[in-house]
């Protein structure tokens, strides 16, 4: 940011600074860098009547035309500022001037665009979930309506249909497939498996929440049942069943003894911290969300080095997605005392030893790293695990060079260098911010 920028952040009217910025990012399609938003931020701060606003204009009044400005700013930034939001909301009615209404205007319009873009489903995920709904109406109280909850939170927190459709992704990226697969049923499958997983997740985590286990043991079996119908007892895809089922298993036991930190009020007991091994272990836990297009690699009669080279591949999916969420998840994580991979990437690194510590200042000594340091180097390990994915998928000679499951690798990437801007921008901010104290 240039040194006339500053000036003009700090000596034009507020409602112009924050209409420009806004206007210039969504023309550029770009935020405003860390620089910007620093010395943005002292203005706010310096002008508002309480945190997150109202906000005054220079005449040390707080107006429409200041608070519909840094309301419109903000909403493009999807930061919520209530104070704004009720500030407006209470004088927006009655006569105003052409400034107001105009910029009215543009607000009511970024809040109406700004609102979370809801995907669309598809005929096959419908049917999944509709089948799935259908089956666990058949249990018998109190398991129906347990099930039945823990079906509408896989709905809810799945926004890309991926669980019902990851079998349909593969299958629709391959250069050749024949008709008749059985789509459905691997959907179902998979439904099934991913809320056992999630159960299973949920109690390792809280150590709680015991009354989730009999619909993960039930939805546990349901699986195996519909992933054993697909080939006889003794075929390979029949074994690799077992096996995956029996890995994801001692992979939570693993977790469950090494990867738990012990809570005592306010402080937590760090005993050691938990050696990843590059992150298979992350893999072995979700493999059987891969049990799909396994599955559809022997029903496609894929040679046995393709098969090999896409379990690979899949693999290393899995554990780029796994530390897409556990980047997010880290400070719950902490707090719960889940030494997820995130957050010993961020221990370990902070020099966090092995003892007891108050849990808030452990957390902002952890953020400090985060932020400065793990944030970015997470991220590019995650693209790490992308490209590897990509590069033995394609390998295999199996696939088209574009398709759904390679969409699935650019929403990850497409998160990671988001993560990355991000990163970049707080460094700048922070650098900026210092210079301006």
């Amino acid at each position: 940011m240039s040194t006339r920028t500053i000036d003009w952040i700090g000596k034009s009217p507020l409602h112009e600074v924050c209409v420009q910025i806004a206007d210039t990012s969504l023309t550029t399609g770009t935020k405003p860098d860390g620089a910007t938003m620093a010395r943005l931020i002292k203005r706010l701060i310096a002008a508002e009547t309480a945190p997150g606003g109202p906000y005054r204009n220079a005449h040390g009044e707080p107006d429409l035309l200041t608070n519909i400005a840094v309301g419109y700013l903000f909403v493009y930034l999807h930061i919520p500022l209530p104070g704004v939001t009720l500030f407006i909301n209470a004088r927006r009615a009655g006569k105003q001037s052409r400034e107001v209404t105009e910029l009215l205007r543009k607000y009511d319009a970024a809040l109406l665009l700004r609102q979370p873009f809801q995907k669309t489903s598809t005929p096959l995920a419908d049917t999944v979930f509709s089948t799935v709904t259908a089956q666990i109406t058949q249990f018998d109280e109190p398991l129906r309506s347990l099930a039945l909850q823990f079906l509408q939170r896989i709905k809810k927190a799945d926004t890309h249909f991926e669980i019902p459709l990851f079998a349909s992704h593969f299958s629709s990226t391959l250069a050749a497939t024949p008709s008749n697969l059985p789509l459905t049923l691997l959907g179902e499958a998979n439904v099934y498996c991913w809320m056992a997983y999630t159960i299973y997740d949920h109690l390792l985590d809280e150590q709680s929440g015991v009354e989730g286990l009999p619909v993960a043991n039930c939805a546990h079996r349901l699986a195996l049942t519909r992933y054993h119908s697909l080939f006889p007892s003794d075929h390979p895809f029949s074994k690799l069943v077992t096996s995956t089922f029996d890995d994801m298993d001692i992979a939570n036991s693993w977790e469950l003894a090494n990867c738990q930190f012990i809570q005592d009020g306010n402080s937590i007991i760090i005993p050691s911290l938990p050696r990843y091994h590059r992150f298979q272990g992350l893999a072995r836990r979700s493999f059987g969300h891969a049990l799909g297009p396994m599955a559809l690699t022997y029903l496609c009669h894929q040679t046995a080095p393709s098969r090999h080279l896409i379990e690979k591949g899949i693999r290393h999916y899995l554990i780029a997605r796994q530390l897409t969420d556990d980047i997010y998840d880290w400070q719950e994580d902490i707090r719960k005392g889940s030494g997820s991979a995130v957050v010993t990437y961020i221990l370990r690194h902070a020099r966090i030893r092995p003892g007891t510590y108050e849990i808030n200042s452990l957390v902002a000594h952890m953020q400090e790293d985060f932020w400065l340091y793990s944030m970015e180097a997470t991220n590019t390990l995650i693209k790490e695990h992308i490209q590897l994915s990509r590069k033995y998928l394609l390998k295999s000679g199996c696939f088209l060079p574009h398709g759904p499951l390679f969409d699935l690798l650019e929403r990850l990437t497409s998160t990671a260098n988001q993560s990355v801007r991000t990163h970049a921008d707080y460094k700048q901010f922070i650098s900026t911010y210092r210079k301006s104290s």
